[in-house]
Parts: C-alpha cells; sequence; structure tokens
C-alpha cells in the first residue's frame, strides 16, 4: 500500500538532505588513522629537533617554547572540535572526499604528510650544518 506525503513534508526532507550534504562538519572521517597518526608522529618528530638543534640560550628556548604553544594550540583546538561532531555511519571506501573530488588514500597521505616530512628534512639539514660549523 502507498503512502501519501505531502508536498510540503517531500520539500522539507529535500531541503534536509541538501543541508546536511552542504554543512558537513564530519572532517577526517574517511581518513585512514594511520595517515593522522603518522601527521602526529611527524609534527612530534619536528618539535624534538627544535628543542635538540634550537634551544641553546635562554632567548632561543623562548622562542621555541612560543613555537612548541603555537603548535600544540594550532592542533589542539581542531581536534576537540572534530571530537565533538557526530561520525558519519557510512563506512571507508578506500578514497577520501576532498573541495576537488576524491583522492587515494596514497594521494592523500603525500599531501596530508609532505610539509612535516619537508620542514623535518630542511631542519636536520640545519642541525647538520650547525654541528659541522660547531666543530671548526
Amino acid at each position: 500500500m502507498a503512502v501519501f506525503h505531502s508536498r510540503d513534508e517531500v520539500e522539507e526532507k529535500a531541503l534536509i538532505r541538501t543541508l546536511e550534504a552542504e554543512h558537513d562538519v564530519h572532517a577526517f572521517d574517511d581518513m585512514p588513522a594511520g595517515i593522522l597518526k603518522a601527521f602526529v608522529a611527524s609534527w612530534a618528530v619536528l618539535l624534538v629537533l627544535f628543542w635538540t638543534v634550537f634551544a641553546w640560550g635562554k632567548e632561543a628556548q623562548f622562542a621555541v617554547s612560543v613555537s612548541t604553544l603555537f603548535i600544540l594550540i594550532f592542533f589542539t583546538v581542531p581536534a576537540i572540535m572534530i571530537g565533538q561532531a557526530m561520525p558519519k555511519s557510512k563506512p571507508r571506501s578506500g578514497s577520501i572526499t576532498i573541495c576537488t573530488g576524491e583522492l587515494s588514500e596514497r594521494a592523500a597521505a603525500t599531501q596530508v604528510l609532505l610539509i612535516p616530512t619537508a620542514l623535518i628534512f630542511a631542519i636536520g639539514c640545519m642541525s647538520i650544518i650547525k654541528l659541522v660549523v660547531m666543530a671548526r
């Protein structure tokens, strides 16, 4: 037996579906946990490098402390906001959705880890230069 829905009811349900699709607050639901863990680990390595390479005087320790606090705040606020959002009910499909379309997990990992990895490489090079200069 068919169920009759009024025109207003059908339009309201369509509007709700449209708004839910447009205002998706479920950031990182389709991101594999391994990529996010690698991202956090790379920033932790970067902080360790900052402290071991640059924090040699009181002024430098102050600057590294401010940088550390900035990094912690910069990543903690979004983490808290994401933790408050309800997760999506649909399972992961092996691809990550971004504003321009779909990405493979490998492409997403490359994009997410590119900057912290480049920074680790740069700080590593700076530390080698610093060791060579201090050895003279």
